[in-house]
C-alpha cells in the first residue's frame, strides 16, 4: 500500500518530467487530480510549471510587419496559431496598412 508521501513524490516526479512541456490543467485532466493539488505539489518540491511563451520576439516582429502590410488581427492569429489578444498586444500602436490592390 502506498503512503501519501510516496504518492506525492511520484506526482512530483511526473510534474518534473513534464515541466514546461505540458500545462498543469492538461496534467490534472490526464492524472485525474485537481489543478490546485498539482500546483501545490510543484511548489512544495520547487518545480516551476511555467510554460515557455507561445510566440517569440521574432514572431512578434513578424506580426507587426504583417499588420502594417494590411493583415487583420484574426488572420495573423491564425497564421501564428495563437489568440487575437496575443497579436493585439504584440501589434500595439501599429495601424493596419492597406493591402495592395
Amino acid at each position: 500500500m502506498r503512503t501519501h508521501s510516496t504518492h506525492r513524490k511520484q506526482i512530483a516526479k511526473i510534474l518534473e518530467d513534464h515541466a514546461g512541456k505540458k500545462s498543469v490543467p492538461e496534467l490534472a485532466k490526464e492524472l485525474g487530480l485537481s489543478i490546485g493539488y498539482l500546483r501545490c505539489t510543484a511548489q512544495s518540491y520547487g518545480i516551476s510549471m511555467a510554460m515557455p511563451p507561445k510566440v517569440t520576439e521574432h514572431d512578434k516582429c513578424l506580426m507587426r510587419l504583417l499588420r502594417a502590410e494590411g493583415m487583420t488581427l484574426a488572420e495573423i492569429a491564425e497564421k501564428f496559431e495563437c489568440g487575437i489578444k496575443t497579436v493585439c498586444i504584440a501589434c500595439e500602436g501599429i495601424k493596419k496598412g492597406r493591402k495592395a490592390a
